[in-house]
């Protein structure tokens, strides 16, 4: 049963009478409204209530900028592109891009297109270039050798641009990279006959001389590097240990034998090769010019490489010009009679590793000549000066001398001229 109050000022209210057991009396109309509501909400309710309220958040706090239009995937422009004039060749080098123009990974197939232009063309990209290669690539260090048409291989010396493009699966890209110049004209010939063989100073090269005024280039590559090595100065008797460190010569080295403009001489020596290694060696010509401020080369191809084991032992050369001379001296000791002493003078060696001399004495009593074995060397130690003095000499006996030169990995040298002097009883 329900009854209708009608209450003024106010709109009707219907009043249902319980169906359910009485509830526990309601605070008066107007009482803790907040928590009524908070009563009445589910948990399906506060879960809609969060959504929205995320929903308005993240839509008052938008950026509300143009949209991004989908990325083109195209490969940045390639870096780094160098070209070298090699025979009748030119080898161009680059970096192949890793991303893309919008900064995303660089992702399918990637291809390369290499274009030669006229020099003296402007370099702007409507400038007409002819291309002369395409390969797939992928990114990082890339390379190509493009052979260039019969007409760009005799002289005069011309000059070329060339550039790099890389395209994406579908064929476009961001644009073609900076030119680079490389010569056109007659490659100098090859470096014919060469040969290698090690000597004291270093490594013998040789080849068959040419009518060319071309500069000849050697490039030595370190196949096995030099050991430490350690070893007495002095092959007999006491001497200091001379300790070389191990050398790290660059893997691959570059060298002028002859400059450009001089007579082909057929040979060169390589003196920077260090003792100890084994080495490969290839050489070319190289011819340059400068053409509108760009220096240009043209090389030959290079010759076949050849190996060279520079792990032997090189003793120095025998030591020339050795004299002597008996002369007064004061007595050294109670059984030295004045003036027995003889003095030896020799030339000096010019090697840069020599470390000193040996001195040998044998006497000369009547009869046949000293064998050998009647060699004895009279120093302790080498010497460090081409001079010497023997103070340990009897009035009237015949001495003959010998000289020899010992380098600082205790090489040593054959004996030098022999001399022969008596002292006398001063």
């Amino acid at each position: 049963m329900s009854s209708r109050v009608r209450s003024p000022g106010h709109r009707q209210i219907a009043h249902t009478a319980p169906r359910q057991p009485a509830r526990s009396p309601q605070p008066p109309a107007g009482t803790f409204p907040a928590l009524a509501l908070s009563r009445q909400l589910t948990a399906s309710g506060v879960r809609r209530a969060a959504l929205a309220a995320a929903t308005a958040a993240l839509l008052g706090c938008a950026s509300p900028g143009q949209p991004r239009p989908p990325s083109l995937h195209l490969p940045q422009i390639a870096t780094g592109l160098s070209a070298q004039r090699v025979g009748n060749s030119v080898r161009l080098r680059w970096t192949t891009p890793d991303a893309t123009t919008d900064k995303l990974p660089l992702s399918g197939k990637v291809s390369a297109v290499l274009c030669r232009q006229p020099a003296a063309a402007p370099s702007g990209d409507s400038t007409p270039c002819t291309e002369v290669h395409r390969s797939p690539v992928t990114p990082g260090p890339s390379a190509a050798d493009v052979p260039l048409p019969p007409a760009l291989t005799v002289d005069p010396i011309g000059l070329l641009a060339f550039r790099v493009e890389i395209l994406n699966a579908a064929g476009r890209s961001a644009g073609r990279s900076s030119p680079v110049f490389a010569g056109s004209g007659a490659a100098p010939e090859s470096v014919a006959n060469l040969r290698a063989a090690p000597v004291r100073s270093g490594v013998r090269l040789d080849w068959t001389p040419a009518a060319s005024t071309a500069s000849i280039v050697l490039d030595r590559i370190n196949a096995a590097p030099p050991a430490p090595v350690a070893s007495a100065v002095a092959s007999k008797g006491p001497g200091a240990n001379i300790f070389r460190p191990a050398q790290s010569p660059a893997a691959e080295t570059h060298l002028e034998a002859k400059p450009a403009g001089e007579p082909d001489p057929g040979g060169a020596i390589d003196q920077s090769a260090p003792r100890g290694g084994s080495f490969r060696y290839s050489a070319g010509r190289v011819r340059s010019a400068v053409l509108d401020g760009h220096t240009v080369t043209l090389e030959s191809d290079p010759s076949p490489t050849v190996s060279v084991d520079v792990r032997g032992h090189f003793p120095p050369r025998p030591p020339a010009g050795l004299e002597a001379a008996a002369s007064a001296s004061e007595p050294t000791s109670a059984t030295t009679a004045a003036g027995s002493s003889i003095d030896l003078s020799w030339q000096p060696g010019d090697e840069l590793d020599l470390a000193g001399y040996n001195i040998y004495r044998a006497e000369l009593p009547p009869g046949p000549a000293p064998t050998a074995t009647a060699w004895r060397r009279i120093n302790l130690a080498p010497v460090a000066i081409p001079a010497f003095r023997d103070t340990s000499v009897h009035p009237g006996t015949r001495y003959t001398y010998r000289v020899t030169a010992v380098d600082t990995d205790g090489d040593e040298s054959a004996p030098g001229n022999e001399v022969q002097e008596t002292p006398g009883n001063g």
